[in-house]
This record gives structure tokens, sequence and C-alpha cells, in this order.
């Protein structure tokens, strides 16, 4: 792996359930502590996962589960805040549709397609609350010619 692979992609893998716990503990339980708090926080964490994750019946062909980056974070974004102080949330995103099939049934064309899909998932980010980064969009948009080649 590259070096440049490595700083571009490694932060992806800090974008997870773990992470939003962290992140929770830090801003919620900072000065709390004993026996009693262990139920509190268990019972958020039961919480968090009940709200955040979609159950697979909720989710249709053809869409992912994707940790979306939140709007409000508690601290301005920039290049100190790492992916690991980064608020997240699970978000679906919708990488081909019925639509999506028709259009190329029909013959439409793989670039324009390939831009709908691009403009669809980075809307559905933003209608959940989140956005995408170009990394995100280029992780969800790898696409068969570079499968094949690689």
């Amino acid at each position: 792996m590259s070096e440049a692979s490595r700083i571009e992609y490694t932060p992806q893998l800090d974008r997870n359930l773990r992470t939003r716990l962290v992140n929770r503990f830090r801003d919620k339980y900072r000065f709390m502590g004993g026996d009693e708090i262990i139920q509190f926080i268990v019972d958020d964490i039961l919480d968090l996962v009940e709200q955040e994750y979609k159950s697979m019946d909720l989710m249709r062909k053809g869409q992912i589960l994707w940790d979306g980056v939140t709007v409000k974070q508690k601290r301005k974004p920039g290049r100190a805040l790492t992916m690991k102080e980064t608020r997240t949330k699970p978000i679906v995103l919708s990488l081909v549709t019925e639509e999506d099939i028709r259009k190329l049934k029909d013959g439409g064309s793989h670039k324009q397609l390939r831009m709908d899909v691009l403009e669809r998932i980075t809307m559905e980010a933003f209608e959940q609350g989140t956005t995408l980064s170009q990394i995100d969009i280029h992780v969800c948009s790898v696409n068969d010619d570079w499968l094949l080649n690689n």
C-alpha cells in the first residue's frame, strides 16, 4: 500500500459505532462515575444502536449502509479534527435503483448514470443530516472497470 493510499483511506476505518460511542462517553459522561452509571451507559448504548442502525427490513435492493459525517459537529471541522473525533451516523445510500436499471436497459449513458448516482447519494446523505467526503464518494462508486482491472 502506498503512503498516499494509507493516509487517504485510514480515516475511513475510524467511521464506525465504536468511534460514535467513544464520542458519546467523552461528551456525556466526562464527570460521572460509579456502579449506577454503568446501567445508564448500557442503556444509552442500546438506545443509540436502536436509533441509529436501520433494520435490513427497511432497506431496499441496491442500498448500502454507510457512515456519513454529521453536518453539526461539536467543534469546527478542519485539519486538526481527526476522523476519530468526528461525529458520524449511519445513513442509507441508494447505489442502484430500478430507474437506473431502466435507463441502462433503454441504452442510457454509463457516464450520465454515474453522475446521476453521485448526485443522488450526495443528496441522500444531506437529507439525512450528513455529508460525504470525496473519499466516501470514491469508495461508494468503485465501478466494474476498476474491479476488472485490479
